[in-house]
């Protein structure tokens, strides 16, 4: 009975794998067909380069505005503090203390 069982898990186990080979080898087959007839019979799509942008039609440069610079900092400064604040209430120190530990390890950072 058990080469039985073992022997019905083994046919459907290849069963399985057999039928999703054949149908990813025929997904494979229709998107190769169907490309194959969108490059023959689609429309041209004519490819064109990006026109560069002038500096005269007032279009920005790439890359961050003063304000979003000056910001970073702020924003940065805030989370250290909000996570130094979190730091002390699980360690049961005094914010100041968390607040002061983690300014100076900003300061080694820095150097």
């Amino acid at each position: 009975m058990d080469e039985s069982l073992l022997q019905q898990g083994l046919d459907l186990m290849l069963f399985g794998m057999l039928t999703v080979v054949l149908f990813l080898s025929l997904l494979v087959l229709a998107t190769s067909a169907l490309s194959a007839l969108v490059r023959r019979f689609g429309p041209a799509v004519p490819v064109t380069a990006p026109a560069a942008p002038s500096r005269a039609t007032g279009v920005p440069a790439a890359g961050p505005s003063p304000a979003v610079v000056a910001a970073i900092p702020v924003a940065i400064a805030r989370h250290r503090q909000a996570t130094a604040t979190r730091r002390a209430a699980a360690t049961g120190a005094t914010s100041t203390d968390a607040a002061s530990t983690d300014a100076a390890s900003t300061d080694k950072e820095g150097s």
